[in-house]
C-alpha cells in the first residue's frame, strides 16, 4: 500500500505451492547449509567451550558430525539439536541421539521434523508439559517471560516449592529458550524487555503432539472447523479480532465439556466491545466449573462490570483481567479460594475490602494504581491475611492503604509477610493511614510487614502512625525524594538526613517528637550521637508545622535548601541559620513564639 512506484515484494515460503501462486518471476530455491557450516552451529549449541569439550572428549566430534549430517543442512534442527546435547559428555547419550529410531519415523519434505521430536523426546517431563502449552498460542505470537510462567504457574505445572515457584518457573523457561523451542525477538515489551516468539515449525511439533487436548481457534476459522469441535479439549484458546461475530463462536466453544484453561483475548491496540458479552461469560461461569486458568485481556467491558458468577469457578487459579475496562470486582472474587494469580493491568479500581482475608492462597497481583479503605465492621478486626494481599501485588507504582487501626498482627506474622510486600520492585508511592490510637506494639509490627523495596520508592506519606518509633527501614531507602510525616506520634526520627535523594520532608503535628532534632539518633535505645559527615545532600524543602515539643532543628548546611517553613512550634528555640544556606528563597517562620 505504501510502497513507491517501482517497489518489489519479496516472498520466502517453505511451501513451493505458494511461491507458484504468488510468483511473477522464477523461483529461486535456497540450498541447505554446507555440512561444515551446520558443524559450526552444532558446536556453539552444545558447547561451552569446544575447544576444550574436544580436546578432552575427541570422540563427541565423530559422533557430532553425523548427527549433524541427518539433519540435511536445515539450521533449525541443528540448533535444537545442538540445544539438547548442551554440556553433555556422555559418549552413550551422544550414541543413543544418533541411532534414535525417530529419524527413521515420519519425514517431512526438508526433514526436519524428525530433529525437532527427537528435540522434544529427549525433553524432561516436566518441561514436555511447559512446552507442548505454548501451543494454545496462535502462530508468530509475541508473548513476554513473564506471561508465559504465569500461566505454567496458573495450570499447576511448577511444583510449589516455598517462595522459589517464580524462580523455579524462570529455569524452566531459560532451558526451553536454551535448546531452541523459543526465539528471542526484537520486539520489546512496556518494560522494553525483549519478547519471544516460536518458530512455526516449532509451533507445529507442539501442535502434533497432543491435538485433541488443546484447542486453539481463531475468528477467520472456516464454519466447518467451528462447528466440528471436539468435547474432551482442556485447553482452549480464541484471539479475536475487531469483527463482532465473537458471541456466535463462543456458543460453538461450549461443546468442550470440561477445559482447564480459556484464553479469550482481544488485541493489543484496539478496544473490543462483544455484544452480549457478559450474558455468555454467566453462562462460561455456570458451564466451566472445573477452570484453573481463564484470560479476558483486552476485551473492553464498556459499562458493564464482571458478572457476581464468577465465584462459580471454585477451582481457578489464575484470572486476567487487564485492558478490560472494568471497574469494580463484584465480592464473589474474594471466594475464589484456590486463586494465585490475580492479573489487574491497566485499570484504575477499588478492590472488595475483604479480598485479602479470603484468597488465601494469593501469590501475585499486578496492578497500577491501588487504594484500599479497611473498614470495621461488625467488629470484625482484619488480621494477617490482608497484609498478604498487599505484598503478592506486583507491577504497582501506587498503593494506599488507609484503615490500619482495624488490622490485627502479631510479630509472630511479621516474618511471613515482610518478603513479600519488598518484592514489589514497581512501587514508587506508598501511603499508610491509621484513623485512631490503638496497641503501640501492633502498629510496629504492622509497619514491618509493610516494609518497600529500599531501591525504588520516591513518595512515603505516613498518617496516624502511632508506634514510639518510626521504623528503622525508613533509613534505608535510597532512592526516597519525598517523605510526608503527618499526626504520627513517635517520639524520635529514623536519621532522614542520610538518605542520599530526599528532596522534600514534610513533617506535621508530630505532638510527641520532643527536645533537639538531632543529626542521627539510636533507634533501639533512643541515644543521641552528632556526626560529622554532609547530611540532608539534595534536601531542597523542609517544612515543620505543629510539633509543640521540638526544641530545635539540627545545626547542618543544608547544601541545596530553597524553602523553609516552620510553624506552630511551641518550644522551639533554634532554627536554621539562613546565612550559612546561599540557596534559600523562601524562610516563612510564624507562631513560634521561643525562637531565638
Amino acid at each position: 500500500m505504501f510502497g513507491e512506484k517501482g517497489s518489489k515484494v519479496l516472498v520466502t515460503t517453505r511451501n513451493e505451492k505458494v511461491s507458484l501462486v504468488m510468483g511473477t518471476l522464477p523461483v529461486h530455491r535456497l540450498q541447505v547449509l554446507e555440512n561444515e557450516y551446520c558443524w559450526s552451529i552444532f558446536k556453539q549449541r552444545a558447547f561451552v567451550d569446544d575447544t576444550v569439550v574436544l580436546g578432552t572428549y575427541p570422540h563427541l566430534e565423530e559422533i557430532g558430525r553425523k548427527i549433524v549430517e541427518k539433519c540435511k543442512g536445515v539450521p533449525l534442527a541443528v540448533k535444537s539439536l545442538g540445544g539438547l546435547l548442551h554440556s553433555k559428555v556422555e559418549k552413550g547419550y551422544w550414541e543413543f541421539v544418533l541411532t534414535s529410531e525417530i529419524w527413521e519415523l515420519e519425514n517431512d519434505e526438508n526433514g526436519i521434523m524428525p530433529a525437532l521430536r527427537l528435540s522434544y523426546h529427549h525433553l524432561p517431563a516436566h518441561l514436555k508439559k511447559c512446552f507442548s502449552y505454548c501451543s494454545i498460542f496462535p502462530k508468530d505470537y509475541f508473548f513476554e517471560k513473564e506471561e508465559l510462567i504465569l500461566l505454567w504457574i496458573g495450570e499447576g505445572f511448577i511444583p510449589p516449592r516455598g517462595n522459589r515457584q517464580m524462580d523455579i518457573s524462570r529455569d524452566y523457561f531459560d532451558e526451553l529458550y536454551l535448546r531452541s523451542f523459543f526465539q528471542k525477538s526484537e520486539r520489546l515489551n512496556r518494560s522494553g524487555e525483549p519478547m519471544f516468539v516460536m518458530h512455526d515449525l516449532i509451533h507445529d511439533l507442539a501442535q502434533s503432539i497432543l491435538k485433541d487436548v488443546y484447542l486453539r481457534m481463531e475468528q477467520h476459522d472456516n464454519d466447518k472447523l467451528w462447528n466440528n469441535i471436539g468435547t474432551k479439549a482442556r485447553y482452549l484458546s480464541l484471539f479475536l479480532n475487531r469483527d463482532h461475530n465473537t458471541a456466535e463462536r463462543l456458543d460453538a466453544l461450549y461443546q468442550v465439556r470440561a477445559p482447564r484453561t480459556f484464553l479469550l483475548r482481544g488485541p493489543s491496540f484496539y478496544r473490543v466491545e462483544i455484544p452480549c458479552l457478559v450474558t455468555n461469560l454467566d453462562r462460561l461461569f455456570d458451564a466451566w466449573r472445573c477452570l484453573r486458568v481463564l484470560c479476558l485481556r483486552n476485551l473492553y467491558f464498556g459499562n458493564n462490570d464482571l458478572s457476581d458468577m464468577i465465584g462459580n469457578l471454585k477451582l481457578l487459579r489464575y484470572l486476567d483481567l487487564s485492558y478490560t475496562g472494568i471497574r469494580k470486582l463484584p465480592i464473589s472474587i474474594s471466594s475464589l479460594y484456590q486463586l494465585e494469580i490475580l492479573l489487574l493491568e491497566g485499570l484504575e479500581l477499588e478492590l472488595p475490602v475483604n479480598i485479602g482475608s479470603s484468597l488465601v492462597n494469593i501469590r501475585l497481583v499486578k496492578i497500577l494504581s491501588y487504594k484500599c479503605r479497611i473498614p470495621q465492621e461488625n467488629r470484625r478486626r482484619y488480621g494477617v491475611g490482608d497484609l498478604k494481599l498487599w505484598g503478592c501485588i506486583m507491577g504497582c507504582n501506587s498503593i494506599t492503604i488507609s484503615g490500619l487501626d482495624n488490622v490485627v498482627v502479631s510479630n509472630a506474622d511479621v516474618s511471613q509477610y515482610i518478603n513479600n510486600f519488598k518484592n514489589n520492585q514497581q512501587l514508587e508511592t506508598l501511603t499508610l493511614e491509621w484513623e485512631t490510637t490503638r496497641d503501640r506494639d501492633v502498629a510496629k509490627a504492622i509497619m514491618e510487614c509493610l516494609q518497600p523495596a529500599p531501591t525504588n520508592l520516591r513518595i512515603l506519606k505516613i498518617k496516624g502512625y502511632y508506634g514510639e518509633r518510626l521504623p528503622r527501614w525508613m533509613a534505608e531507602m535510597s532512592n526516597l525524594e519525598k517523605l510526608e510525616l503527618d499526626h504520627c506520634r513517635s517520639k524520635v526520627l529514623p536519621p532522614l538526613g542520610k538518605l542520599p535523594s530526599l528532596k522534600h520532608l514534610i513533617i506535621s503535628s508530630l505532638d510527641n517528637w520532643e527536645g533537639e532534632w538531632s543529626l542521627e539518633e539510636d533507634m533501639d535505645n533512643g541515644e543521641v550521637s552528632s556526626t560529622s559527615e554532609q547530611l540532608f545532600l539534595k534536601l531542597v524543602n523542609l517544612q515543620i508545622s505543629n510539633c509543640p515539643k521540638l526544641k530545635g532543628l539540627p545545626p547542618c548546611d543544608f547544601p541545596d535548601l530553597r524553602t523553609l517553613r516552620i510553624s506552630d512550634c511551641e518550644e522551639l528555640r533554634t532554627s536554621i541559620n539562613p546565612e550559612r544556606i546561599s540557596t534559600l528563597e523562601t524562610n516563612d517562620i510564624f507562631r513560634c513564639p521561643n525562637l531565638r
